[in-house]
């Protein structure tokens, strides 16, 4: 919904309600003013804190801001919109004998749209992070070391659960040694050593998951073809859409977030393909694997980065785990 500037601030500047009206009115109008302010906060860091930071941006982050800058605004043009009297007096007429004033607030979306959300960190596809977290990490009031305190239980389910399952696999068995020397060093605090044997590891367990599926969806796949990233390998390859996924979990892996008057409907499941699934690598650790090639990569050695790269193959691990089901 397009506003221009003047209208805009018309409407946060001026009061619609007074405290002789009902409650829920007046607090209904501040909440939109609020959110509004709240987004165009996030649009301007996602203008000015590439540049701040001396960040090289990657043409995906690039077209990624722009998507976001492009979300945020048409978000804040329907907040803005309903900050109108008689709709948000319909607003509360339409609803049922218990009012809920807000439900066209999607914090989610907003967090999933922000600099610090999306574009430096790139976190909220991890299952075990808090939402507590997810917005302070998004307003940039949590300090990225801090998810060092995930690692103890991220490691004990790396060595309880995703351990014992990978061993047991006739296709993985070429990967025990290298999954039991992510053990050794993780004990020792060789956490450098243990980043780099888990980015491998990640990234040969998915190209065997991907030789599975090859044969398993009847594709018909030349593998000498040159695959030499994962990138190219999760992109290029015609995975057929055969993963069953809840849109919201699709939403924090893909980042993929536009609002919707209809969020607020029951959320339903539908499939994804492999390339899909596992989108939040070629993401994440893309940059990642380039740095560290060249040298370049400074937070390899240190304990948030560590449980970051446990979360990833936690997730490689429940993929492997679904599809050896569904091929039975």
């Amino acid at each position: 919904m397009d506003i221009t500037i003047g209208e805009l601030d018309k409407k946060l500047t001026s009061d619609i309600f007074t405290e002789n009206d009902p409650k829920q009115y007046l607090e209904r109008e501040e909440t939109l003013k609020k959110f509004i302010n709240v987004c165009f906060n996030h649009s301007i860091q996602l203008v000015e804190m590439p540049h701040k930071e001396s960040e090289k941006i990657s043409f995906y982050k690039e077209q990624r801001i722009k998507r976001s800058l492009k979300r945020l605004s048409d978000y804040v043009g329907y907040l803005a919109h309903q900050l109108d009297k008689e709709k948000i007096v319909d607003h509360f007429k339409n609803q049922g004998i218990i009012p809920i004033s807000n439900l066209d607030i999607d914090t989610s979306f907003i967090i999933a749209n922000s600099y610090y959300g999306s574009i430096k960190y790139d976190l909220f596809w991890i299952d075990n992070l808090r939402y507590y977290d997810a917005l302070n990490i998004a307003t940039n009031n949590f300090k990225i070391e801090d998810l060092s305190s995930y690692l103890p239980d991220s490691y004990s389910q790396f060595k309880n659960t995703i351990l014992p399952y990978f061993k047991k696999l006739e296709l993985l068995k070429n990967f025990k040694g290298t999954l039991l020397e992510i053990c050794k060093t993780y004990e020792i605090k060789s956490y450098r050593a243990c980043n780099l044997l888990i980015l491998t590891s990640i990234e040969g367990i998915v190209r065997t998951l991907g030789q599975y599926l090859i044969d398993k969806q009847n594709l018909e796949i030349d593998l000498n073809q040159e695959f030499n990233s994962l990138d190219s390998y999760l992109r290029k390859i015609p995975w057929k859409p055969d993963y069953e996924i809840s849109d919201t979990k699709y939403k924090f892996l893909t980042g993929d977030w536009d609002f919707r008057r209809d969020n607020i409907e029951p959320l339903k499941n539908f499939n994804i393909n492999l390339k899909q699934r596992l989108d939040f690598l070629r993401r994440r650790f893309k940059e990642d694997r380039d740095m560290i090639l060249h040298g370049l990569e400074s937070d390899y050695g240190k304990e948030w980065h560590l449980f970051v790269n446990f979360s990833a193959l936690e997730e490689v691990y429940e993929t492997f785990e679904y599809y050896m089901k569904k091929y039975k």
